[in-house]
């Protein structure tokens, strides 16, 4: 999914520089017509290339995630003794 996103974001900013280019250097952007097609390379370009940065920011809170949670258990296990540690405690607490 990545890869598609990544193509669409390569389009989009295609299309952005040939909106670009075509207000800045040809008088296309004169008529009316031409500031249609000056304003749709544009605008589709922006559209095509916004989710790219939305895709690769979820997948890098999900990474994140992934590599804190190991982290956290081995944590919590660290701190809790094993229900063998509690049963040899309690047994020395009885005596």
């Amino acid at each position: 999914m990545i890869k598609a996103l990544k193509l669409l974001h390569y389009l989009g900013s295609m299309l952005l520089m040939l909106g670009c280019y075509l207000h800045l250097f040809t008088d296309t952007s004169q008529r009316a017509q031409g500031m249609l097609i000056v304003a749709s390379c544009i605008g589709l370009g922006l559209v095509m290339m916004a989710p790219f940065p939305v895709a690769l920011m979820i997948q890098w809170a999900k990474n994140q995630d992934s590599q804190s949670l190991p982290a956290s258990e081995a944590a919590s296990e660290k701190s809790s003794p094993s229900p063998a540690e509690k049963s040899s405690e309690n047994s020395q607490d009885k005596s």
